[in-house]
C-alpha cells in the first residue's frame, strides 16, 4: 500500500515508478487530469495493471484513452452508500470496460429498471434503477416518512439513477432522474450532451444545467 500525499499526476507518477504500484483508483475528474499530463510528462507506470475509476460517470472517450495512455486494464465501478456495487470484470473486455458501468457485485444482489409508475420498462430501454439485496440498506433510520418514497413497499432502494442493462447484463448509467431536461416535451439527458461536448479537443470539462426559457 503506497500513501500519496497529493493526487497530482506529478506526485502520483513518481511514486508509480518509484514503487512499482499495481493497481490505483480515481474519480473521473482526475483521471482526466492524469491522461492528460501524461502526454507531457512521459511517466513510467510500466507496473500499473489495473486502473479503477469510480465516484461519477466515466464518459466513454476517456475511458478509451486510459490503456493506451497509462497501460493499465480499465475497471469501472459504479455504486452507492446504501449498498449495491458494480463492477466491470477483468475479463470483460476493452469494450464493456469502457462503455458500461459493470454488473452487481453478488448473485443474490435484485435489480429492477422502472419507468415513472414503477413498472419495468421493455430490455434495453432507460429507466430508473431500484435494488435490493444483502448489502443493500431497507430504510434510514428514524426517518420513517422519508422511507415512503426512498423504498418501494416491497423493499427495493430507488436510487434515482437513469440506467439501461445490455445484452450482456451490463449497467450503463444514462444520469439522474433530476439530470433529464424537459424541453418542450422532449426528454433531453444532461449526461449524454456533456459526453458530446467533452469529445471536442477544447472542452475539458462539461456541465449541462436547465435554464428557464420564454
Amino acid at each position: 500500500m503506497v500513501l500519496a500525499p497529493s493526487p497530482s499526476p506529478e506526485t502520483a507518477f513518481e511514486l508509480i515508478a518509484r514503487e512499482r504500484v499495481t493497481v490505483t483508483a480515481l474519480v473521473p475528474a482526475l483521471a482526466r487530469i492524469w491522461v492528460d499530463a501524461a502526454a507531457w510528462e512521459r511517466p513510467d507506470t510500466t507496473s500499473l495493471r489495473l486502473f479503477q475509476v469510480g465516484g461519477a460517470r466515466l464518459d466513454v472517450e476517456l475511458a478509451r484513452r486510459i490503456r493506451p495512455t497509462l497501460g493499465a486494464t480499465v475497471q469501472q465501478v459504479f455504486g452507492m452508500a446504501e449498498g449495491l456495487l458494480n463492477f466491470t470484470r477483468l475479463d470483460d473486455g476493452d469494450e464493456v470496460a469502457c462503455t458500461t458501468q459493470g454488473r452487481p457485485l453478488a448473485a443474490a444482489d435484485e435489480i429492477r429498471i422502472v419507468d415513472r409508475d414503477g413498472a419495468d420498462v421493455a430490455p434495453g430501454s432507460i429507466g430508473e434503477l431500484w435494488t435490493r439485496g444483502p448489502y443493500t440498506a431497507r430504510g434510514y433510520h428514524r426517518a420513517a416518512e422519508h422511507n415512503t418514497t426512498a423504498f418501494s413497499p416491497d423493499g427495493f432502494y430507488r436510487t434515482g439513477d437513469l440506467v439501461r442493462l445490455t445484452a450482456s447484463g451490463n449497467l450503463v448509467v444514462e444520469g439522474r432522474i433530476k439530470d433529464v431536461i424537459n424541453r418542450g416535451g422532449e426528454n433531453v439527458s444532461a449526461s449524454e450532451l456533456e459526453e458530446h461536448l467533452l469529445t471536442h479537443p477544447a472542452v475539458v470539462q462539461a456541465a449541462v444545467v436547465a435554464a428557464a426559457d420564454e
